[in-house]
């Protein structure tokens, strides 16, 4: 009996405390936690200009009476512009690139010249933050000579990010050529080693 009354003695002087308490209430819950989207500073639109060297090639390897041979093409610059689109999943950067490239002081024997290329590839490379490598596997048109020249071309690459749309790069392309004027058939090598500045949009 005792221990009943000191029981509801207890419960009569907490509850005026619990009615100035007032009713419980939970704490807010946290903030949900936002994950942000992976950064692939690689990945979308550009283009841009560049300069550089060209190491041509040219030889008559066919016609109305025995080939010439090598018609002594000299080293000459190569200016330009590119344009692409690439996709970036983890480290791994894949896409296509289009571009144009005019040649100045490459005549040789008898004016022989390649003039320009326009080159479309296919590339692929490995990123690691702000910094690309990639090699590069395409389809090259040329022209000079009075002749039309196309065939395969493959080159190596690197790319770095300055800014988030701003990049500069370099890049070395071989373009293995063929092609028939007149009668007579030439076998050429227009490889470029260029200086590359571009913006991502």
């Amino acid at each position: 009996m005792k221990k009943f009354l000191a029981t509801t003695a207890a419960v009569l002087v907490l509850l005026p405390c619990l009615a100035i308490a007032g009713p419980y209430e939970a704490p807010p819950a946290p903030p949900p936690v936002i994950i942000p989207d992976p950064v692939e500073p690689f990945e979308g639109f550009y283009a841009g200009l560049e300069f550089g060297h060209v190491m041509p090639e040219m030889d008559e390897t066919g016609g109305p009476q025995t080939p010439f041979g090598d018609l002594g093409l000299d080293d000459g610059t190569a200016w330009g512009a590119f344009a692409g689109y690439t996709i970036q999943t983890g480290a791994m950067v894949y896409g296509g690139d289009l571009r144009w490239l005019h040649f100045n002081d490459t005549a040789g024997l008898f004016g022989a010249e390649i003039e320009s290329t326009i080159d479309l590839r296919g590339r692929v490379g490995f990123a690691t933050g702000n910094f690309l490598v990639y090699g590069a596997l395409g389809y090259s048109f040329a022209e000079g000579f009075g002749v039309d020249f196309d065939g395969p071309s493959y080159g190596i690459g690197a790319e770095y990010n300055v800014t988030d749309n701003f990049f500069l790069g370099a890049d070395f392309t071989a373009r293995d050529l063929e092609g028939d004027s007149g009668g007579f058939s030439y076998e050429a090598e227009a490889n470029t080693a260029t200086l590359r500045v571009g913006f991502r949009f």
